[in-house]
């Protein structure tokens, strides 16, 4: 769809509707747009692929935290990560040490949301 737009476009110019710059410059954005679309539909077929029956029940079995427990973790570089999104933070630990139980917290505080939509 957004092909034939950029098809029309070239035969309008053709027509005088469009001047060569003016052109060029739509063509640009356009290209913008069919790139974050790419993206944008990558990200979602990551996502979506993360996905998995019973999903919601394996998160509501995991303990929530103590009340006096992981408070920590927003005095990490978590903070930055979750402001900027860049790469991958990356959490590990042996078996049983709360690894699930630390992102339930974080997925759950208020904080993150905060952080994630500044």
């Amino acid at each position: 769809m957004i092909a034939q737009s950029l098809r029309n476009l070239q035969l309008d110019s053709g027509a005088g509707l469009l001047s060569s710059k003016e052109l060029r410059i739509t063509q640009h954005s356009l290209g913008s747009i069919i790139e974050a679309e790419s993206d944008l539909q990558r990200e979602q077929d990551i996502i979506s692929s993360l996905r998995f029956d019973h999903q919601l029940a394996r998160f509501e079995g995991i303990p929530d935290a103590h009340i006096s427990t992981l408070h920590w973790i927003f005095e990490t570089n978590l903070v930055n990560w979750l402001a900027t999104q860049l790469g991958v933070f990356w959490a590990s630990g042996k078996a049983g040490s709360g690894k699930s139980t630390l992102m339930k917290y974080i997925a759950t505080n208020l904080q993150t949301e905060n952080l994630i939509t500044t």
